[in-house]
């Protein structure tokens, strides 16, 4: 043939932009014909729907190359992709030129993967050591502002002795998990007898059944959680110990790990406590003990203030907020009752960034519920760069109901 170009190959590489590693394409193009091509174009679709078809609304990019391709010889294109979206996306190149008498080797695909953000996902519920006849679960949620694919990310736990780990992909299908959004992923269906409204298509829940009737292989006294993306990054994870249990629960059997605020640390030990419903999980809906935190200016605040860790899912834990007038510093956490007796303390020279927040459940360095009336919160910062000292304290209650 006379005039024939073939788009040979599509390989991606990464760049740095001022948006961070961004991914290039890049296109070779082969001029298979008998006579040189002196232009063509190179056009880019995001098939969004990955329907394999061109679709002039999915153009992401037009590329032209000017100068004379002679046969037999290759010319290379690139397209620096600025805001790709996180996951997997699929690219259709399509090269546009007049006189190609030969149009069936015009067109290729290609996958493009990107991480999305630590912690898009958190990991927000734990049933790892299920009644008989149940077996495990986790719950996550999406604390972003984006849906989250969930296609081809695994689940896996701690390495053994031996290295070995279990690992189980979540779905090989698209799976969106929208913004505030809840996931849960169980090991197989006898989580449906438990709590019959997963299985409700009217719910908000979201749930995917993973066929493992041996369970994920999460360890009774603690284990590890952990969350990886379609690229095998880490998105989130836990290392959960038994000891995290509520101490006046003397038999958690059939009880998840609930987090108290899906917005803190997950390896927070006062970050997670026991569920307190009486069916001993709440996968799919908010959690039995969460706590929400409101923004403050102030440089120590407490939300709620009153609590109650009565134990009632109600208002049982406080989140202490704290501001610190440089960038990072070793904070002091102490509690005093109102004779000034030390009563907690929360944090002992721990590294902290310019804010942060910790989790009081109302108990003393004893584990035993304190009683009701207020207290008395100290925090002291040192700056790592040796600037002056920091001091707040504030007054926190702690109640019951009426």
């Amino acid at each position: 043939m006379s005039n024939d170009l073939r788009l040979k190959r599509l390989y991606q590489s990464r760049t740095v932009s001022n948006s961070g590693v961004v991914p290039v394409i890049n296109c070779v193009i082969e001029n298979c014909g008998k006579k040189p091509v002196p232009a063509f174009a190179l056009n880019l679709f995001l098939d969004a729907d990955n329907e394999g078809r061109i679709d002039s609304l999915e153009q992401i990019a037009r590329l032209s190359s000017t100068t004379p391709v002679s046969p037999m010889d290759s010319v290379v294109l690139s397209f620096t992709w600025q805001s790709p979206p996180a996951g997997e996306s699929h690219i259709i190149a399509d090269i546009e030129y007049a006189q190609d008498e030969r149009l069936v080797n015009n067109r290729a695909t290609i996958a493009v993967c990107l991480s999305y953000p630590v912690r898009s996902l958190v990991i927000n519920e734990i049933m790892y050591d299920p009644l008989a006849g149940q077996n495990e679960w986790v719950e996550f949620y999406n604390r972003g502002t984006e849906p989250v694919d969930v296609r081809n990310w695994t689940l896996c736990d701690r390495p053994t002795m031996s290295g070995s780990i279990n690992t189980a992909i979540l779905t090989p299908q698209s799976r969106l998990v929208p913004p505030s959004g809840m996931l849960v992923v169980a090991a197989d269906s006898a989580i449906m007898k438990l709590f019959p409204y997963l299985a409700d298509p009217m719910t908000d829940a979201q749930i995917l059944i993973l066929n493992k009737p041996s369970g994920f292989g999460l360890a009774g006294e603690g284990d590890d959680v952990v969350l990886r993306d379609i690229t095998g990054f880490t998105i989130d994870s836990v290392s959960y110990s038994a000891v995290w249990h509520r101490p006046d629960v003397t038999d958690t059997k059939g009880r998840s790990l609930e987090k108290i605020n899906p917005e803190l640390d997950g390896n927070t030990r006062s970050n997670w406590t026991t569920c307190v419903v009486g069916v001993g999980g709440t996968p799919g809906r908010p959690n039995s003990i969460v706590t929400s935190h409101q923004t403050t200016t102030s440089m120590i605040a407490f939300s709620p203030n009153p609590f109650s860790p009565d134990g009632d899912g109600f208002e049982d834990f406080c989140i202490i907020q704290y501001k610190m007038p440089f960038t990072s510093g070793f904070v002091h956490i102490r509690i005093f009752d109102r004779k000034g007796r030390i009563v907690r303390v929360l944090a002992n020279a721990q590294l902290s960034g310019g804010s942060g927040e910790i989790v009081w459940d109302g108990r003393d360095e004893d584990k035993q519920r304190v009683r009701i009336g207020p207290y008395i919160v100290l925090i002291q910062a040192t700056d790592t760069q040796g600037g002056e000292p920091a001091t707040a304290k504030g007054v926190v209650v702690v109640a019951t109901k009426l």
